[in-house]
This record gives C-alpha cells, sequence and structure tokens, in this order.
C-alpha cells in the first residue's frame, strides 16, 4: 500500500469522524491479514452470496425502521388530532415531538446500520480499513462518505475539478430535490387517497399512508448506498488488475490520453470518484507522465488520441470504458465520449461491463 494511502484523514468533517469511530468500534475488517486494497481481488462466488445476504438484511431493516418510524408520527398525529385539536401549541409538541423523535432514532439507526453494513461488505471483499492501526485511513474515509451519503470531495486531486463545466445553479436544485423527495412523495400519495376513497372513510387512515412509501423509500436509498460502498471496496483491485496490462508499456502520448480520459469521464459525471482518483494516481506513479495542464478538458482529450497508433488507440479505448464504469453508474455523457472516440455506439457494451464490474467480477475489456 502506498504512503498516501496510508494518511490518516485529519481534515474530515464532524460527522465524517463520528462515522470513523463507529467503523473503527467495529474492529479490523481482516484481522489475519488478507489483502490490500491495491492488490488483485476478484470475488468468488460465496463472497458475492454473503455480499448479497449483507445488502439483503441492511435493505429489510432500513424499510422496518422506516415503517415504525411513520407508524409513530402517524399515531401521534391521531392523537393530536382527536384531543388536541383546538390547542395549537399542546397539538404541535404532541405531534411535533414524536415526529421528531422518531426521525431522529430512524436517522441514527440507518447511519449505525449502514456504517455496519459497509464495514461487513470491506471484511466480505478482503479490504483492511484501518491498515497499521490507523484511526482515520483514507479507505475507511472513502467507506465512510459511502454509509453516511456524504459527498466526494471534488478538491482531491489538484488537475481534474469535476465542477469545471458544471452549472452552479443546476447542482443546487439537484440537491433540493434529493432533500425534498420524501416530503414530496408522502404529500402526492395522501392526495392520492383524497381523491379516490370517500373523505370520510379516508380520514383516520390518512395519516398511515407514509407508512409504505417511507418504508419503500428507506429500502431504496438503502440499497443504493451499500451498492456504492461494494463499488468502492473492490474497486481499486480493479485498477490494479487491468491497467498494468493495458499501461504497463505505455508511450508518454499514451499515459498522457489515459489520464486524459479519466478526467474527461470525471467531468462528465461531475464526481470526483475514489475510484477515478485511484486510476489517476497508478498512472502518474507508474507511467512516469503527470498531465497537469487542463486534464479534464474533452477537446484536449480528443486532441491527444490523434498521437496514438492504432494498437495504442485499442488500449486507450479499454482505459476509457473502465473509466466510464468504474464509479458504478453510466450517463448519457459518458457513453458520448465513448461513442465520439470510437465512432460507434458503445451504449450496450457499457451496461454489461457495469453489469460485470457491480457483480464483483472485475471490469472486461470494451473491445
Amino acid at each position: 500500500m502506498s504512503e498516501e494511502d496510508q494518511t490518516i484523514e485529519s481534515n474530515a468533517g464532524p460527522l465524517e469522524k463520528v462515522g470513523h469511530a463507529v467503523l473503527r468500534r467495529f474492529g479490523p475488517t481482516c484481522p489475519e491479514g488478507g489483502s490490500t486494497h491495491e492488490e488483485q481481488r476478484v470475488l468468488t462466488a460465496e463472497e458475492q452470496l454473503q455480499l448479497k445476504s449483507i445488502v439483503r438484511w441492511t435493505v429489510f431493516r432500513a424499510a422496518l425502521i422506516g415503517a415504525l418510524s411513520a407508524v409513530a408520527a402517524a399515531v401521534a398525529a391521531i392523537y393530536a388530532e382527536k384531543y388536541y385539536a383546538e390547542e395549537f401549541v399542546t397539538y404541535w409538541l404532541v405531534f411535533g415531538g414524536v415526529s421528531l423523535l422518531a426521525a431522529a432514532l430512524e436517522v441514527g439507526f440507518l447511519y449505525f446500520d449502514a456504517l455496519r453494513a459497509v464495514h461487513r461488505i470491506s471484511a466480505a471483499s478482503d479490504v483492511e480499513l484501518f491498515p497499521e492501526g490507523d484511526d482515520r485511513s483514507r479507505m475507511a474515509g472513502i467507506m465512510v462518505r459511502a454509509a453516511m451519503e456524504l459527498p466526494n470531495p471534488p478538491d482531491r486531486d489538484p488537475y481534474v475539478n469535476p465542477f469545471r463545466k458544471a452549472s452552479k445553479w443546476r447542482l443546487l436544485l439537484g440537491a433540493l430535490v434529493y432533500k425534498g423527495k420524501v416530503l414530496v412523495t408522502n404529500a402526492l400519495a395522501k392526495v392520492l387517497v383524497r381523491k379516490i376513497l370517500l373523505r370520510g372513510a379516508a380520514r383516520a387512515w390518512l395519516e398511515f399512508v407514509a407508512v409504505p412509501v417511507t418504508a419503500a423509500w428507506n429500502a431504496v436509498i438503502c440499497f443504493w448506498v451499500l451498492r456504492e460502498a461494494r463499488i468502492r471496496a473492490i474497486g481499486p483491485s480493479a485498477v490494479v488488475e487491468r491497467l498494468p496490462g493495458w499501461l504497463g508499456d505505455a508511450s508518454a502520448e499514451l499515459a498522457e490520453s489515459a489520464q486524459r480520459a479519466v478526467g474527461v469521464c470525471v467531468s462528465a459525471s461531475r464526481d470526483l470518484h475514489p475510484n477515478h482518483l485511484r486510476m489517476l494516481e497508478w498512472m502518474r506513479e507508474n507511467t512516469g507522465v503527470e498531465v497537469s495542464e487542463k486534464a479534464d478538458d474533452d477537446v484536449l482529450f480528443y486532441d491527444s488520441l490523434e498521437k496514438l497508433d492504432n494498437a495504442e488507440r485499442q488500449r486507450l479505448f479499454d482505459v476509457l470504458a473502465m473509466a466510464i464504469v468504474i464509479d458504478g453508474k453510466v450517463s448519457m455523457r459518458e457513453s458520448d465520449i465513448l461513442h465520439q472516440a470510437i465512432g460507434e455506439d458503445c451504449t450496450g457494451r457499457l451496461k454489461r461491463m457495469l453489469h460485470q464490474f457491480r457483480k464483483g467480477q472485475g471490469v472486461m475489456a470494451a473491445r
């Protein structure tokens, strides 16, 4: 493991530090040694089944705690409506107090259980989160941010800026939509109940509409969180498994194009994913080339293709496809980059690569 990968994340925020502390209390993920997260690692069928079991039960618990929280709020609303409908302050003390307490317990449990799940995922993937006794290692920080849905730091790379071409208004709108989707979903569900059912019949049960909605939403979010954690756990091994064969003896021109390929994917996805960062670090450490001028500029990337012969282009297309799928998703903008580079539509191929990678079977060649 490189010295940089062992660096303690001292600049972590308060919430992230709490996550580190919780993970640390769970103990080492590989007490008997095992491979580091840089070594080749393709999951076995048994390990894949173990990961599925971890995800399945964690998602079930997320749905259950969401349902219980919504039930508590619904009961409080009905009780307050029945006994304190004319007393505004008392009504909101009862309803608001119970709802707030239920929500706080729900969020606390979801964070704790997600951290416990990513610890188990790391152990099943044979990834040590605290190498050599580090209290807050880089890999632990990567997994904590996945579990707690914290954004990836956009400034971890000096030459690649994920927001260089992103609209600030668009980023703000995306954040507001994410924060408000549960509230909007619940409100729409209640409106539908009022329209479909008789007002008198629906009145007593209207508050319980949020129960299945909240449970389902918690399950979906939990599944996304754990999928992201799994991708972060297996991503570095995929890098070390493939890049030496594609770039081990790369010319300076191919090494430059490869770094630009990752840079344009980061710019297209608007996220400096830890697996992208690991790809860039490996390239700089092992090719002797460091692209510092507009490493995420798509025009310079396409210009760099002209310097490569046919064999080098094929290797570059493999690197580009890997950069597209290694963050666990394929955007239309990223597909367009590969389409323009190769000259043909590779959407189907990218989807198959993504499916294989998510299953822990590594990253196959693009062509």
